[in-house]
């Protein structure tokens, strides 16, 4: 669906797409990375005009500057568009010219290929070698962006660790992104810092999620997500030491067919976090209603998402990190986000 900005330029960009698309060819390197980014930042999608990009840009990726490089990638990987060969071939490219890279390029590359769940290892150890020396010209807000993209790659070095945390505007970030911020430190650092920690049990008090009327389920699923993910972070893993944690369940429990399946596996996640033996009663109804929801086959989604969300119902009989691959939201278990989330490539 477009945003209300995509909607608006809908228009335009379906007549400027017609033409791009009767002179593909012709564009030079920088007008496909301009044409990209600019169809990525109103969030307007032609398959078929990007079909014609990426294979241009394939075709001359010789000829591209590594920022124009990283510049498209990140365009493809805003509207969640993959060209495997282009991807791939691109990291040959900022390979040979890593050291040309500035660090808005180099935090547009590790969006892309954690979007796109493709390991590269020689990416990889690019990332480890460059972000440290040039994350000092990132902003807070993009260190934090980059830092989940690491994880997600899994890309860990105690230097970048140590930006992360010091450089991170922990107490700034809006809820969703400060949980994803949280699991991403958590994931990449060997022990949370005291103050990190002491920062996500603040996040877990505060959310008295869903007890407001007009909220959707799916932004309760996604809150009870995110409570879930700093409860982890803080060590706070009882139902008992969670505010309002069963009044929330209770109210999204008798809302299950308002959500997709992505928000129906954080949900499930979220039961299997804070109360993994369900043992409470409140957690044993939700998890009940949800075995009800998806043996009906009512719920919508792909089969994919459908499946990690069957395996969460049994979480002690199966291997989480083997299936959380198909559901990059979610958080796997024992604290592996992104070890295992990336797809391997050769690389």
């Amino acid at each position: 669906a477009l945003s209300d900005r995509g909607m608006f330029y809908a228009p335009l960009y379906a007549t400027l797409s017609l033409a791009l698309s009767l002179r593909v060819a012709s564009l030079s390197a920088t007008e496909i990375a301009v044409t990209a980014e600019a169809f990525s930042k109103v969030g307007v999608l032609d398959v078929r005009l990007f079909d014609r990009l990426g294979m241009a840009a394939l075709m001359s990726l010789h000829v591209f500057h590594p920022a124009e490089v990283c510049r498209t990638l990140r365009g493809f990987a805003l509207l969640a568009v993959q060209q495997d060969a282009m991807v791939l071939r691109s990291g040959d490219l900022l390979i040979q010219k890593q050291t040309e890279l500035s660090g808005e390029d180099l935090a547009a590359a590790a969006f892309a290929y954690a979007r796109f769940d493709t390991l590269v290892p020689s990416v990889n150890r690019m990332l480890e070698t460059r972000l440290p020396s040039v994350a000092h010209e990132l902003n807070g807000f993009t260190l934090t962006d980059v830092m989940v993209s690491c994880s997600r790659l899994a890309v860990c070095t105690p230097q970048l660790v140590a930006h992360f945390v010091a450089r991170v505007p922990w107490g700034e970030l809006q809820l969703t992104r400060l949980c994803r911020a949280l699991v991403a430190i958590h994931t990449l650092a060997d022990e949370v810092p005291p103050a990190l920690r002491e920062q996500a049990a603040q996040v877990v008090a505060a959310c008295a999620l869903g007890q407001r009327e007009g909220v959707e389920a799916s932004e309760v699923a996604d809150g009870l997500w995110c409570v879930a993910c700093a409860a982890e972070v803080a060590g706070v893993v009882s139902v008992a030491d969670l505010a309002a944690w069963e009044a929330v369940v209770s109210s999204i429990s008798d809302r299950l067919g308002e959500l997709d399946a992505t928000g129906f596996g954080r949900l499930l996640r979220a039961l299997t976090v804070v109360d993994p033996e369900a043992t409470h009663p409140t957690t044993v109804h939700a998890l009940a209603r949800a075995t009800a929801a998806l043996t009906s086959g009512h719920l919508p989604g792909d089969t994919s998402t459908l499946t990690t969300a069957t395996m969460l119902l049994a979480p002690h009989a199966w291997d989480l990190t083997t299936v959380e691959a198909d559901a990059p939201t979610a958080r796997p278990a024992g604290g592996a986000a992104g070890r295992g989330a990336a797809r391997s490539a050769a690389g």
